[in-house]
C-alpha cells in the first residue's frame, strides 16, 4: 500500500513528541542551601590554649651502654652486636717516593776529541749496553768514556741518556762514533738534538713489598711500558769508507706503551698492578702487569725526576661494647643519651652502681651545666646515698625522676658475680625489697647528662632511661579553646554561624567536650547517644489521663577526623564532613571545645552562609505550550524522514514523501499562523 510507511513514520513521531513533552519536565523549586567561607587556621589558636605535654615512657637505647665520654673504661667484646663504641674506620697512610735519576747510570752528553800521534783502540766488542764505552789505548791514560756512571758500584747498568758523538784523529786513521737511543725503533735521542731517553724500572722507585689495595699515584704525567720490555744494541758500520770509521751505536727500547691512566692498584692474584683511567667520569680497569714488567721512561732535552705517592688503605673493624658489663669510672667519666641524640630528653634514669663515688646531674643541653649532686659511699659493707644509711649490699640501684623530683634507692642482694666488686652481670640481680627515699633540698630537673666522679673504685651501669615522647613539646595537652575570644563576630546570640572542621590528626587524646556534653575517645572516634521523642506526653504529668512521651535512644558514630562542629542559629550540630552523619547537640550552653589527653591535629574555622536557591527538579506532566509541541512533532518526522532517506530510499513510495513532506511543512505553518 502506498503512504503505509509514511504513516507508521507519523505515529512514532507523535509517540516520541507525546514522550518528551510529559517526561522531559521539569520545574524550578526554592530550596535553602549553605555555603561555608573559609576564615583561617585554629592551630596557633589551639596552640595557645593548651599545655605543654610532659609525657614519657620507658626507652632503653643504644647509648645507655655506648654513650660514656670517655669509652675508656667501658667493657668489650669481640662478639658483633649494636653497641657499637666505634664503627669500622679506613685509614689512608700515603708514602712519597722521589727517584732522582741522575743518582743513577745514565749517560751523559759528552763529546770529546781524542787527539794523539798514536793509535787509540776501541772498547770492544760491543756486545751489550754495559759495554758501549771508549778507552784510550795506545796512551794508557783515562778511559774516555761515552757514558759518565754515578755510583757505579751500586747500578751498574745504564738507563738510559743523551745521544753523543765522539772523534778522533790520529796520523793514519780518522774515526767518528756516534751513539744514539730510540724507543719501539723510532730514534729519540741523538747528539744532534741533544735530547735524552731514559728508563726505570716501577721497582727501582717503589721497592716496598704492596700488599691487596695498595695504590700508587704519580704526581705528574708519565710514560709506561707495561710489557715485553727489552733493550737492545745494535751496531751500524755502514759508515766505514778506507782509513775512516763512521760507527753508529744504538740502544733501543720496546714494549707496549700504556696511554694516560688515573692510578695503580695492587692485585696479588697477578700478582702485580692493576691501571685504572678516567673514562668520561668512570673510573675503569685499563691493563694489569707484574711490577717486573712494568718501566717508566722519559724522553727530551731535561730530565726530570719521578714522583709518586703510595696509599695504604687499612681497615679497623668496629669495637662492640659489652651490654652485660659495669663501666670502670677512673676519672670523670659522663653518660648522655642527649649528646648522642638531641631527641632523648630523660624524665628518669635507673642506674646500677658499685663502690664509692658522686653522681652530678646535667640540667640542660649545655654540657658545663650541672645541678644537684649525689653521693655514694661505701664502709665496709654498708652503703650510704647522701647521709641516708642503706645498708649492706654489694651494691645499688638508683633512680633519679624528674616527673615526681624523687630519689629512690634499692639494694642489690646478689648478682651471681661471686665478688662483691665484680663487674658482671647487670642482667641477673636480686634487689632488696625495701625501697629508700633519699632526701635531697635541689629539685631534679630533665636529665640530660650524668657526671661520675670516683672516689674508691666505682662502677656504673645505665639500667634503664624514660624518655619525653614529645621533647621539642610541639603536642598539645588539654585543650580549653572558647571560641569567643576569637570569633565574637560570627557567635552573636541567635544568629550563630561558625563551622570548626577538625582534620589530620597525628595524636588522638582521651575526651572531647563540646556544648557542655563530653565524649570518650575510642581509637578515633566518639559515639554521641542520641534520644528522640517517638510520641509527644498525652496530658500533664500527675493527671488521670497522662501518658508519658514514647522515647528513642541510640548511638551516632562519628570519626574525629573529618568532624565539624557548627554553631548555626543558637544549636550547636556534630557533622561528619562527608555527610553520613548529623547530631544536634541542642541549643547553645556553650562556646567551649575542651579536650583531655594529648592531642595534635589540624583545624579551621569557616563562616556559614544559608540562602535561598534555586534547583531543577523533575516533575513528569504535560507543560509545552502548542507552538513547541508543533516544533518538536516537525523535527521527530523531519528526523526520521532523512533516516529512511538514508537507510530504506528504494522502499519509499512517492506518497510517503508527499505525505512526510506536508507533515512536516504544515505544523511550521501553524506555528507561523
Amino acid at each position: 500500500m502506498q503512504g503505509q510507511k509514511a504513516v507508521v513514520i507519523l505515529i512514532i513521531a507523535m509517540i516520541i513528541t507525546g514522550g518528551i513533552g510529559f517526561f522531559a519536565n521539569f520545574e524550578k523549586q526554592g530550596v535553602d542551601k549553605t555555603e561555608y567561607n573559609p576564615i583561617g587556621n585554629m592551630d596557633a589558636f589551639v596552640s595557645a590554649n593548651s599545655e605543654r605535654a610532659k609525657e614519657s615512657e620507658v626507652y632503653n637505647s643504644v647509648y645507655n651502654v655506648t654513650g660514656w665520654s670517655p669509652t675508656t673504661g667501658v667493657a668489650t667484646t669481640t662478639n658483633p652486636n649494636q653497641y657499637i663504641l666505634q664503627g669500622q674506620t679506613i685509614g689512608d697512610i700515603p708514602t712519597d717516593y722521589t727517584y732522582v735519576p741522575s743518582a743513577h747510570g745514565y749517560t751523559i752528553l759528552e763529546s770529546r776529541s781524542l787527539r794523539d800521534s798514536g793509535y787509540a783502540g776501541l772498547g770492544y766488542p760491543h756486545t751489550s749496553v754495559d759495554q758501549v764505552f771508549f778507552s784510550d789505548g795506545a796512551t794508557g791514560g783515562p778511559a774516555y768514556g761515552l757514558f759518565s756512571y754515578a755510583n757505579w758500584s751500586e747500578w751498574g747498568i745504564p738507563i738510559g741518556g743523551y745521544g753523543t758523538y765522539l772523534y778522533r784523529h790520529g796520523t793514519a786513521i780518522t774515526e767518528d762514533r756516534y751513539y744514539q737511543y730510540s724507543l719501539n725503533g723510532s730514534v729519540v735521542a741523538t747528539y744532534q738534538n741533544n735530547n735524552a731517553l731514559i728508563w726505570v724500572n716501577l721497582g727501582a722507585i717503589y721497592n716496598g713489598t704492596p700488599i691487596d689495595g695498595d695504590r700508587i699515584y704519580f704526581n705528574s704525567s708519565v710514560n709506561v711500558i707495561y710489557q715485553n720490555f727489552q733493550r737492545t744494541l745494535s751496531i751500524d758500520t755502514s759508515g766505514t769508507t778506507g782509513n775512516e770509521t763512521h760507527r753508529t751505536d744504538t740502544t733501543d727500547i720496546s714494549g707496549s706503551v700504556s696511554g694516560a691512566f688515573a692510578y695503580l692498584e695492587y692485585d696479588s692474584s697477578i700478582p702485580g698492578w692493576h691501571a685504572y683511567r678516567d673514562v668520561g667520569g668512570v673510573i675503569q680497569g685499563y691493563w694489569y702487569a707484574p711490577t717486573e714488567d712494568i718501566y717508566l721512561y722519559q724522553s727530551g732535552a731535561t730530565i726530570q725526576n719521578w714522583s709518586l705517592t703510595h696509599h695504604r688503605y687499612t681497615v679497623t673493624p668496629p669495637t662492640y661494647a659489652d651490654p652485660t658489663k659495669y663501666v670502670n669510672i677512673g676519672t670523670d667519666h659522663v653518660w648522655s643519651n642527649y649528646d648522642e641524640n638531641n631527641s632523648f630528653i630523660n624524665s628518669g634514669v635507673t642506674i646500677l652502681v658499685k663502690g664509692s663515688g658522686t653522681i652530678d646531674i646535667g640540667t640542660s643541653a649545655v654540657p658545663t651545666n650541672y645541678a644537684g649532686q649525689l653521693a655514694i659511699s661505701k664502709v665496709g659493707s654498708i652503703y650510704m646515698v647522701d647521709a641516708t644509711v642503706i645498708g649492706n649490699y654489694i651494691g645499688l640501684r638508683i633512680t633519679l625522676s624528674s616527673s615526681d623530683n624523687s630519689i629512690t634507692v634499692e639494694g642489690i642482694l646478689s648478682d651471681n658475680s661471686g665478688e662483691n666488686d665484680a663487674n658482671t652481670p647487670t642482667y641477673t640481680y636480686t634487689v632488696g625489697t625495701v625501697t629508700y627515699t633519699v632526701p635531697h633540698s635541689y629539685t631534679i630537673p630533665d636529665i640530660y647528662r650524668l657526671k661520675f666522679t670516683s672516689t674508691n673504685g666505682m662502677m656504673a651501669y645505665i639500667s634503664e632511661t624514660m624518655v619525653y615522647t614529645d621533647p621539642n613539646q610541639i603536642l598539645w595537652a588539654d585543650i580549653n579553646l572558647n571560641l569567643q575570644d576569637y570569633f565574637e563576630e560570627y557567635l552573636t546570640e541567635g544568629g550563630e554561624k561558625l563551622r570548626v572542621l577538625l582534620q589530620g590528626f597525628v595524636r588522638y587524646g582521651d575526651t572531647i567536650s563540646v556544648n557542655g556534653r563530653s565524649f570518650d575517645v575510642v581509637d578515633d572516634g566518639i559515639t554521641v547517644t542520641v534520644t528522640e521523642v517517638i510520641t509527644p506526653a498525652q496530658g500533664e504529668p500527675g493527671d488521670a489521663d497522662y501518658t508519658p512521651p514514647v522515647l528513642r535512644t541510640y548511638d551516632v558514630q562519628f570519626k574525629l577526623s573529618g568532624l565539624a562542629i557548627d554553631y548555626y542559629n543558637n544549636h550547636v550540630y556534630l557533622n561528619q564532613f562527608n555527610g553520613t552523619n548529623s547530631v544536634d547537640l541542642g541549643e547553645i550552653q556553650s562556646y567551649s571545645i575542651t579536650m583531655g589527653g594529648i592531642w595534635y591535629f589540624s583545624s579551621t574555622a569557616s563562616s556559614i552562609n544559608v540562602y535561598r536557591g534555586y534547583e531543577d527538579v523533575w516533575k513528569p506532566g504535560w507543560s509545552i505550550d502548542m507552538n513547541t509541541t508543533l516544533l518538536l512533532f516537525a523535527g521527530c518526522v523531519l528526523l526520521l524522514f532523512v533516516l529512511m532517506m538514508m537507510r530504506f530510499r528504494d522502499m519509499m513510495d512517492w506518497e510517503d514523501i508527499v505525505i512526510l513532506i506536508c507533515s512536516v511543512v504544515l505544523p511550521l505553518v501553524l506555528v507561523a499562523v
